[in-house]
């Protein structure tokens, strides 16, 4: 068989091909085998060295029972000491001591100068007897240090035969795997050419075998392949094109316009008209029900809708009314239609805003009333005018016109009262939008802060487990060093372990300061994004708001205490109560201390009849009346120039007012500090049970 083209050449280990997983599983087998081998050969030559040491122990012990006995009956030191030196012509012998039968010492010596005095030793302890009289014992110590010394040299000859028989073995599979897969590398090399998209690339290659024909066949695929690739381009084009179409004009229809599930009635799709009339944000509407986040003023008018949809028919211009977010009431035209979206029924609403037409109604017909009430009046009085002035025409005319002109003076001022209104209105829109987004923008300030702060916490743990983790990787290239030149004794083997298991305490340590500090800043960064209500342990979420405040309270000398039972739960928004505690102690740094002074900053959280008391005190400057009555105005501050905005305390005021719908209130004076008392009712619980279509 010939190729006429080439394919690039594979790594001969990678994993990704079959010649790689060849190669590397008959490389393991064989490393696994001969690794086997070589610990079982280890382990069985340390067992019979053992077994030897403690024979030779128990023979060298009883013969020395047995020759000292008679010396010991005779009280012969002298021939007591000749037989105990005769056992030191043994190398690994390394004590003898012999003791009489009641402990005193008959001769004691140990081998001085020797380099197994660190190594383990075999003590054997035989008791001496004369005739069967007890005489006392003899202890002969056997060092371990040479049969350990043999076994070293041994396990280091046969770990570089397995290196090396493993690499030969390696070699010869790598080269018998490259020349059977070579064909099978250039079919690869095709298919990662189509995968490319590449459609024109041919095989080329010829041969009478299996592989020759399969090429040939993958050749006539690539090219039916090319074909269907370029029809099928053509049609997504086109498809693309349509789809861009009808998506700009959902999006930039005047009118709201959405898409729902039928089945629960959660939202899929929305326009922009949609979050710019009702106020919302797009991540508060989708995979929501209208249920969820309250739209319909009247459920009735909701169930007609949804009924006369279940029952097939369309609905055209149905007057509803709807709910903005912050509260307002919305009319306009309903149409809806069933559609299906892939498996799924899907309601296709529009609605159009008919609010200003409404209104402009009620006060035209509000206007008419009137001045049908002030004709009836002035008719009436006309008529007992004209009933006593009967004679007198000429002034009948002459106050009819009058009549006439309040008539019309009237109506123009009703005209203008009404535009006036109507750019009252607007002007309302416009100011809630703006505090709506000015509120947006301190709460990321507030969490861009905090990110900033704990990264610069979260700094030095890592750092100090990187040089841990540094000194822990030069200990044991020392260490592997040492073992390649043995030249690896107990010594070094425990500086490298105690210098191991420092360097890890280091690193665990600082790691989990590190966790600690991320698993703190994510539930309070959360619950900062997050909207939704749940349940909390309020002395453990609020040692977490202060320990992510730790980074702007370590630079000063400020001391925040936290009094709470440790036990108590509250249903409410954390992230609400998380930015309400920044926001404090940012204002007590900035206005109520001087960067060098000293002082404490006490939260003080008890609970009763359902809700939450919270008191924020700080012992700083304090506030004049004329400043106090103002702090919760937007835009007001004392520190202008001076990085203050005016909107801390604004922020603070809504978000306890509205989010949380509690009270606060504020009493300071100059020079005694400020006390911020706060009532928190529960949070309002969502209900786990059926969810309405809407």
């Amino acid at each position: 068989m010939r190729a006429e083209g080439g394919a690039a050449p594979l790594r001969i280990f990678s994993p990704r091909t079959v010649r790689g997983r060849f190669t590397v599983s008959a490389l393991l087998v064989v490393t696994v085998f001969m690794t086997l081998a070589g610990v079982f050969r280890a382990f069985s030559s340390f067992e019979q060295g053992k077994n030897d040491l403690a024979l030779k122990a128990v023979i060298l012990s009883k013969l020395a029972s047995e020759g000292l006995s008679l010396p010991i009956w005779n009280l012969d030191k002298e021939g007591i000491a000749a037989i105990c030196d005769s056992l030191f012509q043994d190398d690994e012998v390394a004590s003898v001591e012999v003791v009489d039968d009641r402990k005193r010492p008959l001769y004691e010596r140990k081998r001085a100068s020797e380099p197994f005095d660190a190594f383990d030793i075999l003590l054997r302890e035989e008791r001496i007897f004369h005739d069967s009289q007890f005489l006392g014992t003899v202890t002969i110590g056997i060092t371990t240090y040479y049969r350990d010394a043999s076994l070293r040299r041994d396990i280091v000859v046969d770990l570089s035969s397995l290196f090396v028989t493993a690499f030969f073995i390696g070699l010869a599979m790598a080269l018998v795997a490259r020349m059977t897969t070579k064909s099978i590398d250039l079919l690869r090399a095709g298919t990662e050419e189509l995968a490319a998209r590449n459609w024109g690339k041919r095989l080329g290659m010829r041969g009478d075998d299996e592989i020759g024909a399969l090429a040939a066949k993958f050749d006539l695929m690539a090219g039916s392949i090319q074909g269907l690739m370029k029809d099928w381009e053509n049609a997504m084009a086109a498809l693309a094109a349509s789809e861009d179409k009808y998506a700009k004009a959902f999006r930039q229809s005047a009118d709201v316009v959405g898409i729902t599930r039928l089945a629960d009635g959660r939202y899929l799709e929305i326009n922009d008209a949609f979050l710019r009339i009702f106020g919302y944000q797009r991540e508060e509407i989708i995979g929501h029900t209208s249920d969820e986040f309250g739209l319909w003023v009247d459920a009735e008018e909701r169930a007609k809708l949804y009924g006369d949809l279940k029952s097939g028919m369309c609905v055209q211009n149905l007057e509803t009314r709807w709910l903005t977010k912050a509260g307002d009431i919305r009319f306009g035209l309903s149409s809806s239609e069933v559609v299906d979206i892939g498996s799924e029924q899907c309601d296709l609403f529009v609605w159009h805003d008919i609010t200003e037409r409404k209104e402009a109604e009620d006060a035209l017909r509000e206007a008419h009333d009137g001045l049908e009430r002030t004709v009836e009046e002035r008719t009436a009085e006309l008529s007992r005018v004209n009933a006593r002035l009967g004679s007198s025409y000429a002034e009948l005319l002459s106050t009819n016109r009058r009549l006439e002109e309040e008539i019309e003076e009237r109506r123009q001022v009703q005209e203008d009262l009404s535009r006036t209104n109507a750019q009252l209105a607007g002007t309302l829109d416009e100011l809630k939008k703006t505090q709506d987004v000015l509120v947006q923008s301190e709460k990321m300030a507030a969490l861009g802060n905090l990110v900033a702060g704990v990264a610069h916490e979260i700094n030095t743990p890592v750092g100090v487990g990187v040089t841990a983790a540094s000194h822990l990787q030069g200990a044991l290239q020392r260490f592997g060093s040492r073992a390649r030149q043995d030249g690896l004794t107990r010594e070094s083997l425990e500086d490298f372990l105690e210098d191991s298991d420092e360097s890890i305490h280091i690193l665990l340590n600082n790691l989990e300061t590190a966790a600690r500090l991320v698993r703190s800043f994510k539930e309070v960064s959360v619950d900062q994004v997050s909207e939704a209500p749940r349940s909390i342990g309020v002395r453990e979420y609020l040692d977490e708001i202060v320990l992510n405040l730790r980074p702007k309270l370590k630079k000063t000398r400020i001391a925040v205490e936290v009094d709470c039972p440790d036990t108590l739960t509250f249903y409410t928004y954390p992230g609400a109560l998380s930015q309400i505690v920044a926001i404090l102690v940012v204002n007590s740094l900035m206005h109520a201390y001087e960067p060098t002074d000293s002082g404490k900053i006490a939260i003080r959280v008890s609970e009763e009849d359902g809700c939450l008391n919270f008191v924020y005190s700080d012992d700083g400057k304090g506030m004049g009346a004329e400043v106090l009555a103002r702090i919760f105005e937007p835009f007001f501050t004392t520190k202008r120039g001076s990085g203050g905005t005016g909107l801390g305390l604004p922020v603070l005021y809504n978000l306890v007012t509205r989010k949380l719908g509690g009270s606060v209130r504020c009493t300071s004076e100059p020079g005694k500090g400020a006390d911020f008392i706060f009532r928190l009712p529960p949070g309002e619980r969502r209900s786990a049970g059926h969810e309405q279509i809407g």
